[in-house]
């Protein structure tokens, strides 16, 4: 009598849970193969919208997370699961998570905002700083240069939205901003001569628009010289050294002291 109880127990069971357990099965794998249709479809017409191909798979896996997040909780409160619990614990645990990584997710974020407004994107030349270099990769928390020395450079991505960039690629042509220190007497047309010289002979800077020397501002025993010379972007980093290095060989040996004390005025 008693096995008999407890075999009823199970048949009411299984004829109570059953049919719901069989129909939940059914949805999870239509459900799989609905989400599956429906990213597919969001991914198409992302890359007809034109959305940047860094964010398109970020993107569509958080909204592949969701929808599958939203079906297993749609099936689980079918079986007769509570949800409400099940939803709390996930608050909860996403808060704590969130507190553990305030640093990363500030990243996360940046990484964000720089795949939708692109101050930058792969293959320029920038500065942040004192760093420069050329985008290599632009990660969902990182960003990563590479230099002229080929140095690899990984930037948190909330630094570089915190930050000043300056982007050389976003023009065709960008301008060198070199300074050089010249003592009191001293020959300026004929440094200005073969500063010009130097800058003549190297092919990567362009003839036109022509080289601008000039002088920047007066110190107390000496002024600043500023080298103005049109280069393509990619050729920023290796051409300003270049040319300090020939500079500081060409003048040192026609005798120029360089050098001057804190500037006064400009």
């Amino acid at each position: 009598m008693e096995n008999f109880a407890i075999n009823q127990h199970y048949i009411d069971l299984a004829l109570t849970y059953g049919p719901k357990i069989l129909m939940a099965i059914v949805i999870l794998f239509v459900g799989l193969w609905l989400i599956k249709k429906i990213t597919l479809t969001i991914e198409k017409g992302m890359e007809k919208s034109g959305i940047d191909t860094d964010l398109r798979p970020f993107l569509v896996s958080v909204l592949n997370a969701l929808m599958k997040v939203f079906l297993f909780l749609g099936i689980a409160n079918m079986v007769g699961i509570e949800t409400t619990s099940i939803v709390a614990i996930i608050a909860s645990a996403a808060f704590a998570v969130g507190l553990a990584l305030q640093g990363t997710l500030s990243n996360f974020a940046a990484g964000i905002m720089i795949l939708i407004f692109k101050p930058y994107r792969v293959g320029d030349q920038i500065a942040m700083a004192t760093i420069s270099g050329k985008v290599k990769e632009i990660g969902i928390f990182n960003t990563i240069l590479i230099t002229g020395y080929n140095k690899i450079i990984i930037v948190p991505n909330s630094n570089a939205v915190n930050g000043i960039i300056s982007n050389f690629t976003s023009e065709k042509v960008v301008k060198t901003n070199i300074q050089v220190p010249i003592r009191y007497n001293q020959d300026f047309p004929m440094i200005k001569n073969n500063i010009l010289q130097i800058l003549r002979g190297m092919p990567e800077v362009l003839k036109d628009p022509i080289p601008e020397i000039t002088i920047d501002s007066f110190g107390q025993d000496g002024f600043l010289i500023n080298i103005a010379a049109a280069i393509l972007p990619e050729d920023l980093e290796n051409v300003n050294a270049e040319i300090k290095n020939q500079v500081y060989l060409v003048l040192t040996d026609a005798g120029v002291k360089l050098g001057i004390k804190k500037s006064k005025d400009k």
